[in-house]
């Protein structure tokens, strides 16, 4: 059965190659450390796998909409952000994380981004929730 750390390790997939990440390897450790001491999940349904690290030049996101919920503690997974946030970038990572807890507060507001499947339309749809 799929799990979070199989989300984080696809997530970490998808940044392969992006000029902004300086060190995959010591993102995913930053990133699991992180995990392992306090994850950031919302009752919607939306996990942050997040680190502040230097292993990026600037912020890093991917994200994921899952077919099937991964469990997490009382919550189902349905959405995953991976967040690299250098750490010189803490005011954006801030705001970032304000205007992400803020639209995806509701299992509603959720379900209704991971019928998306065009990234247009996932950050349109996102940015007006």
């Amino acid at each position: 059965m799929p799990s979070i750390p199989d989300g984080i390790e696809k997530l970490l997939g998808a940044v392969v190659g992006n000029p902004a990440v300086l060190d995959l390897n010591h993102l995913r450790e930053a990133v699991f450390e992180r995990q392992k001491m306090n994850p950031s999940v919302l009752p919607s349904g939306v996990a942050f796998p997040h680190a502040r690290t230097d292993a990026v030049r600037a912020l890093v996101i991917a994200v994921a909409t899952l077919a099937a919920p991964l469990p997490a503690s009382a919550v189902s997974v349905q959405m995953m952000f991976l967040i690299g946030v250098p750490k010189s970038a803490a005011k954006e990572y801030l705001e970032l994380m304000s205007l992400l807890t803020r639209n995806l507060r509701t299992a509603s507001a959720v379900e209704q981004l991971c019928r998306f499947t065009e990234k247009d339309e996932f950050l349109n749809a996102l940015a007006a929730t």
